[in-house]
């Protein structure tokens, strides 16, 4: 099952008809709603820990409120992903004190801090065409719809992330 977040009717109208092609609405658990009322619901409906991946692509100055409610959501060994996370090099700039940017920083600052986490970061570009690709399929094999060809793509992926880990680990730097 797939939960999926989202305040916007209009957007979702086109992804159910999608969802309905492909023949995986059934699988798909939408939540109109804040992302932040969601996941609380989640959790106080017993849903802690048995999340096994989740994407955080959402108001950037809430990303620290997502994480931590994703956390209590995912299984150990869970995977997140977070969108956005280089800000296109904004955060690399301590004088842009945009509230995103900020919050940005601050959110990256708290990961690499973070005991309870493995952390690496992959910088690709501005991360979302190749990130949303990777997490498309992934949603579709769990879904049972994907083909070989992003099974293939997955374990890519996958690999890659697994060479490249010991050289992008913040725990290494």
């Amino acid at each position: 099952r797939i939960v999926a977040c989202d305040i916007s009717e209009k957007w979702t109208s086109v992804a159910r008809r999608y969802w309905a092609a492909a023949g995986v609405a059934h699988k798909i658990d939408l939540r109109l709603a804040t992302a932040m009322e969601t996941l609380d619901r989640l959790i106080a409906a017993g849903e802690a820990g048995t999340f096994d991946f989740a994407f955080i692509d959402a108001d950037k100055t809430n990303y620290l409120e997502y994480y931590e409610r994703t956390l209590a959501l995912l299984r150990t060994g869970g995977l997140v992903l977070v969108d956005n996370t280089l800000w296109s090099g904004g955060v690399a700039n301590p004088a842009n004190r945009d509230p995103d940017t900020v919050a940005l920083r601050e959110f990256n600052d708290r990961l690499l801090a973070d005991p309870r986490i493995d952390l690496s970061l992959l910088p690709l570009g501005e991360s979302e065409a190749a990130l949303l690709k990777a997490v498309f399929y992934m949603l579709l094999a769990a879904s049972g719809v994907a083909t070989e060809r992003s099974f293939i793509m997955i374990a890519v992926v996958v690999f890659a992330v697994m060479v490249a880990r010991p050289a992008l680990s913040t725990r290494n730097l």
